[in-house]
């Protein structure tokens, strides 16, 4: 999935602005088939796309129309690459893909992840204007796109930026950046903060993935070091670990 500045017929026929194409391939690099989304007179970007356990994909973003702020934007699609749904924050279809609730100010940089149940959780950042800090922001949708658990601030006083999320067994965890090191956080499916976990330091593109056991990993670049955080639910510490030199 990515962004394109024209049709997938290699016309440029929306007039030059960002569309959505999503693309599915064999595992010997075959096409199977591609699907584009937009409209002219907006601009898109895709920032994540994840697939749940039947398959379906979800790929977020953020949508602008001409000069207004940035939205953020979720697409679901199903295996077979038809558009399931795009919904506004009551939960209904609708044409234009806004998802949040806070439309004041700047709300990008967005990143989603799929539920065992087939439902999904946005998380973005938002800069609403009324003060100076950026906001983490969240929203669960169950597996028909409506919203279960509304639009809530997860960041502490500090604020944050760079939100990435995944999911693991009957939780979903949260890291972000902050002005002096990363917050991972931990969420039960009733969007309860479950654990909180600060790593201080020069830490730069934190990432998040769930591993087998329901324990996760936090990947960053930490003092010009790539290094990686080893969480268990069961513990409340953290093992970190040296995986190479950086820059």
């Amino acid at each position: 999935s990515g962004n394109t500045l024209g049709g997938l017929d290699g016309n440029n026929t929306q007039n030059g602005n960002g569309l959505i194409f999503l693309g599915k391939f064999t595992a010997d690099g075959k096409k199977v088939w591609f699907k584009q989304y937009g409209k002219v007179g907006e601009h898109y970007e895709v920032h994540s796309m994840v697939l749940d356990t039947d398959d379906n994909i979800y790929i977020s973003g953020w949508i602008g129309f001409g000069g207004m702020d940035a939205r953020p934007l979720i697409l679901k699609y199903d295996k077979d690459g038809n558009l399931v749904g795009v919904y506004d924050p009551d939960g209904k279809e609708v044409d234009t893909a806004l998802a949040n609730l806070t439309t004041e100010g700047s709300q990008e940089h967005s990143d989603v992840v799929g539920l065992n149940d087939g439902g999904f959780v946005l998380v973005w950042e938002s800069e609403s204007g009324d003060d100076s800090k950026v906001k983490i922001m969240v929203q669960q949708y169950d597996k028909d796109g409506h919203i279960v658990v509304p639009e809530m601030e997860i960041s502490d006083s500090d604020g944050g930026d760079a939100p990435r999320i995944h999911s693991f067994g009957e939780h979903y965890g949260v890291v972000y950046n902050t002005y002096d090191g990363i917050v991972v956080k931990e969420f039960d499916l009733n969007g309860n903060e479950t654990n909180m976990t600060k790593i201080q330091g020069d830490i730069v593109n934190p990432e998040i993935t769930g591993l087998d056991d329901n324990s996760y990993v936090v990947g960053y670049i930490k003092d010009g070091e790539y290094k990686v955080a080893l969480f268990n639910q069961e513990e409340s510490d953290y093992k970190e670990v040296k995986i190479a030199d950086g820059f």
